[in-house]
Parts: structure tokens; C-alpha cells; sequence
């Protein structure tokens, strides 16, 4: 992902997709995209581990196949994604209007440039999605 953020220009998103198979007819999706914005490194998850039917791709619909639209969530996403170390995750000042909505679970905004770097071989910090 991150030659691909590299190669990137400011008004794209690098999408990622991922599947693994739960029977001979059933899998499950992981999918979403990444921006960066400033020093903020946005991720939006639009599906941990969806469960799909994979037959769908093979039917002609109206609707595309999930593995061309990454972005697309497949079910009712309900948990939220947070981010260790604290001190990176980049909050969006709220106005009293925003206040009434909820914001979207689904997105995490990371200050990037805060983050120590780490040498090869050694864990790195990873978005984690909390049920």
C-alpha cells in the first residue's frame, strides 16, 4: 500500500481487497481505500470480513461484482476502527451542528508524520476494527 499511496496523485484513492473463502460458495470481504490529505492519512473500511456469495460475480446483474467496487459496503458495517498510538488519530473539529450527526465508524484519520519510524523486521502499528 504504501507504493501504491506513493505513486498516488492527490486526487486518487488506493483501494484494497481482500477475500478468503468460508465454503465452496461462501466468502467473506475485507476491503476499502486510503488517501492522504495534508499530513492526514485517511482509511475507510467498507468491509471487515462481508460475508458474500461468490456465485454473484459470475451473474450478469445490474450491479457490479464487490471485487470492482472496493469501496461498496456489502452489509451493515457496526463496529468503529481505532488506531494505536492515540496521539496519531486525527479528530475533525465538530460544530454544534455536527454534533447531531453521527460520524461515519467506518473511517479513521491518522497524522502520519507523527509516527516514529520503524526499522524492517519490527511490528508497525495497525488499524484495528473494534465489534
Amino acid at each position: 500500500m504504501a507504493l501504491a499511496l506513493s505513486k498516488a496523485t492527490p486526487e486518487e484513492i488506493v483501494t484494497f481487497y481482500e477475500t478468503r473463502y468460508q465454503s465452496a460458495t461462501r466468502r467473506e470481504v475485507r476491503s476499502g481505500g486510503l488517501f492522504v490529505q495534508g499530513d492526514v492519512l485517511h482509511l475507510i473500511l467498507a468491509n471487515y470480513w462481508s460475508p458474500t456469495d461468490y456465485r454473484a460475480d459470475f451473474i450478469i446483474t445490474d450491479t457490479q461484482a464487490d471485487r470492482l467496487t472496493p469501496m461498496a459496503s456489502l452489509t451493515k458495517y457496526s463496529g468503529h476502527l481505532d488506531f494505536e498510538p492515540h496521539s496519531a488519530k486525527w479528530e475533525r473539529p465538530a460544530g454544534d451542528f455536527e454534533r447531531f450527526f453521527q460520524r461515519d465508524s467506518r473511517e479513521l484519520a491518522i497524522l502520519y508524520k507523527q509516527l516514529p519510524p520503524y526499522p524492517l523486521g519490527e511490528a508497525t502499528p495497525q488499524p484495528v476494527a473494534v465489534p
